[in-house]
């Protein structure tokens, strides 16, 4: 899981100004790889395995369950999507030999601007952000009940 909080600039809910005199929220930004992203990740740098879940479905626990902790502290959660190939690329501008999770951190929010953050939880009634074709509370919701292993 990679997550990093930044600061967002969001008229909805502001914390505090910043010295451009607009306000400004703590975003905890978690990057989200559908599941051919993420498919590639392990295959390219299965150490890789450790930080982003082993397969899909151990990825969305993760990314869930950081999204619980970090709204649990007080910081609205939200998610960026991660494509392979920026990635890539990210590692490759970095000369990174071997990612690791401060690669993905360092990532995160470098590669997607603040409005591209979708916020979490989803709506009520709304599909999972995951991108499957259910409701959000039948799909990952439950993924964040449990607790870290």
């Amino acid at each position: 899981m990679s997550c990093r909080s930044r600061r967002t600039r969001d008229p909805f809910t502001p914390l505090d100004s910043g010295e451009d005199g607009h306000a400004y929220a703590a975003v905890a930004g978690l990057t989200f790889f559908p599941r051919a992203a993420h498919e590639q990740l392990p295959g390219t740098w299965p150490h890789l395995a450790e930080n982003v879940g082993a397969d899909w479905d151990e990825h969305r626990d993760h990314v869930e369950r950081g999204l619980v902790t970090v709204t649990a502290d007080g910081i609205s959660g939200g998610t960026t999507t991660g494509e392979f190939a920026e990635f890539a690329a990210y590692v490759q501008e970095q000369g990174v030999r071997r990612p690791d999770q401060q690669t993905l951190t360092a990532y995160s929010p470098v590669s997607k601007p603040a409005y591209d953050v979708v916020a979490w939880p989803p709506d009520r009634g709304e599909p999972c952000g995951c991108g499957a074709d259910v409701k959000y509370k039948r799909c990952c919701r439950p993924r964040g009940m449990g607790s870290f292993a």
